[in-house]
């Protein structure tokens, strides 16, 4: 586990107590999935960030803003974005692509509906 160059794989990045101690270490993981869709692309592989597990990169370039979540669903909606290669942020900024709200109302909804009638903004989940 000392060995700095070692990325590792894990098929489950949500009941797997491996992937949890690996990830509590600070270790590069990467999923499965990853792994055939690079291949597939004929990319090479990516080496994820420190305490960033990689599944896939299907959400790469997509920014999200989460608004009136409570804490629980708040870490866990960010973890998942990251698992797949996704940027999430409490706040709204220009670069964001995608909202995740509990209700349709408040600051942030109202600023990411301007946005999006003025075009702007990509999508409202």
């Amino acid at each position: 586990l000392k060995e700095p160059n070692i990325v590792f794989v894990c098929d489950d990045f949500t009941n797997c107590y491996r992937f949890r101690y690996l990830r509590s270490c600070g270790k590069p993981i990467i999923g499965p999935a990853l792994i055939r869709k690079r291949a597939v692309d004929g990319k090479p592989l990516l080496m994820p960030r420190p305490k960033r597990p990689l599944y896939v990169d299907s959400m790469e370039g997509v920014h999200i803003t989460l608004s009136g979540l409570s804490s629980k669903d708040c870490c866990e909606a960010v973890d998942l974005v990251h698992f797949m290669g996704g940027c999430a942020r409490r706040n709204f900024s220009p670069s964001t692509t995608h909202l995740i709200t509990d209700k349709a109302k408040g600051r942030t909804y109202r600023v990411c509906i301007f946005f999006f009638f003025f075009g702007q903004f990509q999508s409202i989940i």
